[in-house]
């Protein structure tokens, strides 16, 4: 019997052009002719917005999968985060064959690994392939619960040319940036750009949890944070402290209130602040570079975070992650398609224009195409990480240390977002606990 194989596809996912699709799951379709006796429909969910390496190439990509496995018919559905994703990949989760394949958002991956619904991919080719800090985000607990396609970095900008202005250098170390930030500030520039996001969590968490992460008994000490022997708001008050100097002198300016910097959206004023000169340094992540403002060495570099005592830091993160549903009926297709794209690395890249670095090892003699990327690239096979999220911690930093820090420009002292912290810690745990007895015990711990 002649059939139509289809692809599903909604507009909003693969077409950035259009406006963006609401909760409603509406779809678009793509038609090519096939025979085929029968088909096997395999669900893929993403956010609306996620970009899986190029509207093109992962649209083409998809097509030829299933010139080559005419028997498989992929419907991808989306909805945005802002319009409640997480909360539907969880209701499809838990119902029976309602996804098979799906791109995670951070918040949900210690709730979904706590039921045990992701597939383990560590037995993928693709899996082994990926860089030593990519293969250490994808795990949690004894669980690969994602191939990553895509990782941000979170460095540091610096306005070369404001530096030689008075003689300063690009900063190496912790004393080297606040040496920087000194003399600056003295001669009335403002140092750091601020947001309500990069620029307060980024250089807290470099320099609070560095010694958690460059310790041999970095296990150990993970376990004792989540077992609550070991205080989070210990690791912080450096952090807090650093931070609380920082507000006190001015460095990201005068007359701030929560409500102010809550209200600066990443990357805009702050972008436009230093690409002016009106700040130094700047933290972001490496995706969110655009390559025009890297194309003159003498006036902008990244680097890494000088927070340490004797070097830098950078803050990896896997940008988009990709999931098997441990409960699908329709695993084998599903895994093979997994298999299948994420072996497909140069094609689902080659439309990607953003700074986005690839997972994935690269021969030892293989360059970046650009000079900043390779100069990041460098950073990252040097050590010296902090994940932006631990998905085996038991409770989050990344978003907790960001309230904290809000709070502490509407007056909280350093002290007391320490202890603040503390009570977080055991609040989450305890949360954690109690979900993992409800769900009895699954997971990947």
């Amino acid at each position: 019997m002649r059939k139509r194989l289809v692809i599903l596809a909604l507009i909003c996912v693969l077409t950035a052009s259009l406006p963006a699709c609401g909760s409603q799951e509406t779809s678009s379709t793509i038609t090519i002719d096939e025979k085929v006796d029968e088909s096997v429909a395999l669900s893929m969910f993403v956010p609306v917005g996620v970009d899986l390496g190029g509207t093109d190439s992962f649209r083409d990509l998809t097509l030829a999968y299933n010139k080559q496995d005419s028997k498989i018919r992929i419907t991808v559905d989306s909805v945005s985060t802002a319009d409640g994703f997480d909360d539907f990949l969880e209701k499809r989760l838990d119902t029976k064959d309602a996804v098979d394949i799906f791109v995670v958002n951070a918040e949900n991956v210690k709730d979904i690994a706590q039921k045990g619904q992701f597939y383990d991919l560590s037995g993928l080719k693709s899996f082994h392939e990926l860089t030593k800090s990519a293969k250490e985000q994808a795990m949690v607990g004894d669980i690969a619960y994602s191939i990553p396609l895509k990782m941000a970095v979170y460095v540091m900008d610096v306005n070369v040319s404001l530096l030689k202005q008075y003689d300063l250098e690009v900063p190496e170390n912790y004393e080297d940036f606040l040496h920087c930030c000194q003399v600056l500030k003295k001669q009335n520039i403002t140092p750091i750009s601020l947001n309500r996001w990069w620029a307060m969590a980024v250089p807290v968490m470099a320099r609070s949890l560095y010694p958690i992460y460059q310790a041999e008994n970095q296990r150990q000490l993970i376990d004792g944070l989540n077992k609550g022997d070991l205080k989070i708001g210990d690791y912080m008050i450096n952090g807090f402290r650093m931070f609380e100097e920082f507000l006190k002198n001015g460095y990201y300016g005068e007359g701030l209130t929560m409500e102010k910097v809550d209200a600066i959206k990443a990357n805009t004023q702050d972008r436009a602040d230093f690409l002016s000169s009106k700040t130094a340094f700047r933290f972001f992540p490496i995706e969110e570079l655009k390559a025009t403002e890297m194309e003159n060495e003498d006036k902008a570099i990244c680097t890494g975070i000088p927070m340490l005592p004797d070097g830098v830091i950078t803050l990896p993160s896997i940008s988009v992650r990709l999931c098997v549903n441990g409960g699908s009926s329709h695993l084998e297709d599903s895994i093979k398609f997994v298999d299948y794209l994420t072996s497909q690395r140069e094609e689902l890249l080659s439309s990607d224009t953003s700074g986005s670095l690839s997972p994935f090892k690269r021969p030892a003699e293989t360059k970046a195409e650009v000079p900043w990327k390779q100069a990041v690239l460098e950073l990252l096979d040097g050590g010296g990480q902090i994940p932006l999220e631990d998905m085996n911690l038991r409770f989050g930093c990344w978003d907790n240390t960001r309230q904290l820090c809000l709070k502490m420009i509407g007056g909280m002292s350093a002290e007391d977002a320490a202890k603040e912290f503390n009570r977080i810690q055991m609040e989450e745990i305890q949360a954690y606990e109690e979900k993992q007895a409800l769900e009895g015990g699954a997971g990947g711990e």
